[in-house]
């Protein structure tokens, strides 16, 4: 009977330290999950911006598309009187660095559309004498946008390229050129002409796209505005 006692009393020593153990079990584990639920509640919102930004980048990327602005564009329609039969092209354009070798064609081409000139030889020569040269020398160059598109590129960066498809970034496409008239031993000018066009395309597309497509619009631009500054010197023209 003692024994029996001793065990039975024994026996109710150790369930509450059973209890006890199972409580602090128990307490630890409910401690744990609700760690891990507020620790998932917290990362909610930011996989939620993440999901839209990510959904927006796929669904925009193909919607935006390149898009072209000219500087400054002229008013005027460009057309005017002309000035002389014929005249030749002398055109220097190793300084334009995104469009070398094609000012010259751009520039025979508008003034002769803008009937400036009935004629204008470039780059074959006729053989008769043509008394009127029209010399430019022309250089350009391509800007990236400054202080906006460093915010683009900290933004872009700090989301990990997931807005890549949907930010636009500006390159622009500038040209600058002095006009001379030479006609026989007599020169006048050179008039200054200037041309800009910004391109806003996403970050990953192809240059060579949005880059041709400027620098076409920005030497027509460039030779309307050559164009429409000779208009204003007749007297350049006359025998």
């Amino acid at each position: 009977m003692p024994c029996s006692r001793t065990r039975g009393h024994a026996s109710g020593l150790c369930r509450p330290a059973q209890g006890s153990g199972e409580a602090r079990t128990c307490s630890r584990t409910k401690r744990f999950r609700l760690e891990d639920c507020q620790r998932a509640e917290s990362s909610t919102p930011i996989r939620a911006i993440g999901g839209v930004l990510l959904c927006a980048s796929v669904l925009l990327s193909g919607c935006l598309s390149d898009s072209f602005e000219i500087k400054q564009p002229l008013a005027d329609s460009h057309v005017g009187i002309t000035l002389a039969p014929e005249v030749l092209l002398e055109v220097d354009d190793t300084a334009v660095k995104w469009g070398s070798g094609k000012v010259g064609e751009a520039l025979s081409t508008v003034l002769v559309k803008n009937h400036t000139f009935r004629l204008a030889h470039y780059p074959i020569y006729p053989t008769h004498k043509v008394p009127l040269k029209i010399k430019v020398i022309a250089k350009g160059d391509i800007a990236s946008e400054k202080g906006l598109g460093f915010v683009k590129a900290f933004v872009t960066g700090l989301l990990f390229f997931i807005p890549s498809g949907v930010i636009q970034y500006e390159d622009t496409f500038s040209i600058i050129g002095s006009v001379s008239v030479i006609r026989d031993t007599q020169s006048y000018g050179p008039l200054t002409v200037e041309a800009s066009v910004a391109a806003n395309h996403i970050l990953f597309s192809s240059p060579e796209s949005y880059a041709r497509q400027a620098s076409a619009l920005a030497l027509e631009d460039f030779a309307n505005r050559v164009s429409l500054a000779l208009n204003r010197h007749p007297e350049w023209f006359s025998p």
